[in-house]
């Protein structure tokens, strides 16, 4: 089993293309092990209260990091951890104190926790495409707080012959015919039905490169199958 550190870095946050500027006063804590890390941003009043503390919860079957941090939340005590998850898929771990069940959620990247409760997370593993995402914690659950769209606004390749569409599920007229082997950008991917974690077929708004927009219906791929029409669409994990 590989062993997790925790490092705590009591300096705010420096600003980058990945930071949005609503957690411009946020601090970070860097929990990492020997290859991955989970950059953990903390709201001004949580990181007033935050404490390292040692993680008597390390030696389960996803090991945990062998430290972990305390906050004062909501009038009760938070502790926070990373686990390498059970196939080494990077999770963040809250536990309530005197709350016997952990809450998960799974982040590779960052993740940004306010006192009012809401997660935002930035993760890739076991999703098609990096997702941002958000949500509200309690002390039994997390509960996500659903978009009707994500951002995307990634470049890709064609696999196939391509069309866009006025309206979504190939409704409407065709607004272009792009050929295999051209450079689109996925702008929106739908999330009004079905999950991001799934292979299905999914509604994609792109723009083509003189700048038309419009409606792409296109599966994911996996290990050796890519995505049809979008290459770029890949599940990351197991």
């Amino acid at each position: 089993m590989r062993h997790l550190t925790i490092l705590l870095f009591m300096t705010f946050v420096l600003f980058s293309q990945e930071i949005s500027s609503s957690f411009k006063d946020y601090k970070k804590v860097s929990l990492e092990d020997n290859h991955d890390f989970i950059a953990i941003y903390l709201s001004p009043k949580l990181s007033k209260s935050v404490k390292i503390i040692k993680n008597k919860y390390m030696d389960n079957l996803a090991e945990e990091s062998k430290n972990a941090i305390e906050v004062k939340f909501k009038n009760k005590t938070l502790r926070i951890s990373i686990s390498e998850g059970y196939s080494y898929d990077p999770n963040v771990v809250f536990r309530f104190k005197n709350v016997e069940d952990e809450v998960i959620v799974y982040c590779d990247d960052k993740i940004f926790i306010s006192d009012s409760g809401f997660v935002y997370s930035i993760n890739r593993m076991n999703d098609i495409y990096t997702t941002h995402r958000k949500y509200q914690l309690s002390e039994k659950n997390v509960t996500e707080i659903k978009q009707p769209f994500h951002k995307m606004d990634i470049a890709c390749k064609t696999s196939a012959l391509t069309k866009l569409y006025s309206q979504k599920y190939q409704k409407g007229h065709v607004i272009a015919s792009i050929s295999k082997g051209r450079m689109l950008k996925i702008l929106l991917a739908d999330m009004s039905k079905g999950t991001s974690r799934t292979m299905e077929e999914r509604e994609y708004l792109v723009e083509t490169s003189f700048g038309l927009v419009g409606w792409v219906t296109s599966t994911s791929g996996y290990n050796q199958v890519i995505g049809n029409p979008l290459s770029c669409l890949m599940l990351y994990g197991d």
